[in-house]
């Protein structure tokens, strides 16, 4: 009888890429001046299958007057909840993730032209460091889920396929990714910090909820309550950022990913009408959210 593997590389997804040789150099970017490989992690338990989990790498390359980009690698784990804090288990998970993450900035980087690409080397401190680092996050994060389980556990949304329900979740997206990923005009590094300093969130459980929600272009999407939260202070940044001075900045790469001004005026009007159905559900089930309860000038936090 054929044993389950311990570990399975599920999905890739070249988050992104950005081809742009003035990377690091402008003041108003400042998201690495120097050569750098950085990584972030996320997981979510299985919550059909006993002793299964899905552990997600991000692998982000920042390599001034190159390029820099963000790649995921999706892992299966099969075996106890401790699996995912085991040293060997990790090493293997963490190499494959920085391997398949400079293969695709090397190939994406020779498609764009770009030569001379440094190389990254992880070495055996890294690796312990990184290590040690998500044995260390992990209880941490478990004791946050516990204490958020009736959250978790909670359906907050479902969301059907639709032109208006694909503009509402994907336009919020196109506009944080511009933020926190795409758009050397901003301080992107900044932006993170002050939103996921407000909130709680981090870049990879972003890049979790980003890709689940943008999958409604292919199917109905159901949120749980916590994911809701989210959601909607994402989208309460978004529709302030596309009614503040910033939208001038940001204008021609919306436009170039579809949000333009006729459709950003729609978006707005959409998320207004949403966000009214969950403030009204809330108050029916006299629910009160910390997060969302509170103001946030989010344009004054952006730069």
């Amino acid at each position: 009888m054929s044993t389950q593997p311990e570990i399975e590389l599920l999905n890739e997804y070249n988050i992104y890429f950005i081809a742009d040789k003035a990377i690091g150099e402008a003041s108003e970017d400042k998201l690495q001046r120097e050569s750098n490989v950085s990584l972030s992690f996320d997981y979510l338990r299985s919550t059909d299958q006993q002793d299964y989990c899905v552990l997600y790498i991000d692998i982000e390359i920042y390599a001034p007057g190159f390029a820099s980009s963000l790649y995921r690698c999706e892992f299966g784990l099969w075996g106890p909840f401790s699996t995912i804090t085991n040293n060997n288990i990790l090493f293997i998970i963490i190499d494959k993730s920085f391997e398949q993450a400079e293969v695709c900035f090397n190939q994406l980087c020779n498609d764009n032209g770009i030569e001379d690409i440094p190389t990254f080397i992880l070495q055996d401190a890294d690796y312990e460091k990184i290590i040690e680092g998500i044995i260390q996050e992990v209880p941490i994060r478990e004791k946050t889920w516990e204490g958020n389980r009736e959250l978790h556990l909670t359906e907050g949304g479902f969301f059907t396929m639709g032109k208006k329900t694909a503009l509402f979740i994907q336009g919020t997206f196109v506009v944080m990714d511009q933020l926190f990923m795409l758009n050397s005009n901003v301080n992107r590094l900044h932006n993170r910090h002050m939103f996921f300093e407000q909130t709680g969130l981090d870049l990879s459980r972003y890049n979790t909820l980003r890709i689940y929600c943008n999958s409604i272009s292919k199917s109905d999407i159901r949120l749980s309550f916590y994911q809701i939260i989210y959601l909607f202070l994402l989208v309460d940044c978004a529709a302030q950022i596309l009614l503040s001075p910033m939208l001038n900045t940001l204008e021609p790469e919306l436009n170039r990913y579809g949000l333009n001004a006729e459709n950003a005026r729609e978006y707005l009007k959409v998320a207004s009408d949403i966000r009214g159905q969950l403030n009204h559900e809330l108050t029916d089930a006299e629910t009160i959210i910390d997060l969302l309860n509170k103001s946030y000038d989010w344009p004054a936090l952006m730069q």
